[in-house]
């Protein structure tokens, strides 16, 4: 879970210095509907020894960081 996370913020930082934005937007939709809450919560509700809690939390919160600069009117609200 965390290389993956690492992967996406590597390409964060690549596709925001290179403005692209629309192409970082697929790849943030795709790591948190189809890898973060498709796979790792799901894994999480049925086994929560399989993954620490701690770092879904910290994931999450790292995700709501992210999405501020492109969607501030949502994560402001979270």
């Amino acid at each position: 879970m965390i290389l993956n996370f690492e992967k996406l913020l590597y390409k964060y930082t690549f596709l925001t210095k290179n403005n692209r934005i629309d192409i970082l937007i697929n790849y943030i939709y795709d790591f948190i509907f189809n890898k973060f809450c498709n796979i790792y919560i799901e894994i999480y509700k049925i086994n929560k020894n399989y993954f620490n809690e701690k770092i879904i939390i910290y994931i999450f919160k790292s995700i709501i960081k992210i999405l501020h600069p492109i969607v501030p009117f949502i994560t402001e609200k979270i």
